[in-house]
């Protein structure tokens, strides 16, 4: 398998695990019919501890500014691979390829995620959405 694949495979891999971060924990968050905020504080405790776990498995370590946040869960979640499909992937240089995607939901965005190779492994670095009232590509939350 080429480095291309390797990279697309762990894109579609992220999408999965988000996309079942994102439903489990609206679906927590929504069980409840009062609004304890026990409850709510409880679901973002343990959504937080999932998601800092998923960020260490597929993103490049370093500070960031733009995350998906504990508390931003959401219906439709953000992640959703079967709407969300490779167009194209580019290898800039050996140590980064950047993916960029079509979402075919509502918005139809396009989106680019930019991998970094890092002591033998392919990681998430950022992504940016291509806006067309902008005519530019933004980054976005990761």
């Amino acid at each position: 398998m080429d480095e291309i694949e390797k990279v697309k495979e762990k894109l579609i891999s992220y999408f999965h695990k988000m996309n079942k971060w994102e439903t489990e924990n609206y679906a927590k968050l929504q069980s409840r019919d009062d609004e304890d905020p026990d409850h709510f504080k409880q679901v973002f405790a343990n959504a937080k501890i999932e998601l800092d776990s998923i960020y260490k498995e597929y993103l490049t370590p370093k500070e960031r500014k733009l995350t998906s946040s504990h508390n931003s869960l959401r219906n439709p979640p953000q992640y959703d691979a079967t709407i969300e499909t490779i167009t194209s992937c580019i290898m800039k240089k050996n140590n980064r390829i950047e993916i960029e995607t079509f979402k075919n939901d509502a918005i139809e965005l396009k989106n680019q995620y930019v991998f970094l190779k890092k002591e033998g492994e392919w990681r998430l670095d950022n992504k940016k959405t291509y806006w067309n009232h902008k005519n530019k590509w933004e980054s976005v939350p990761i």
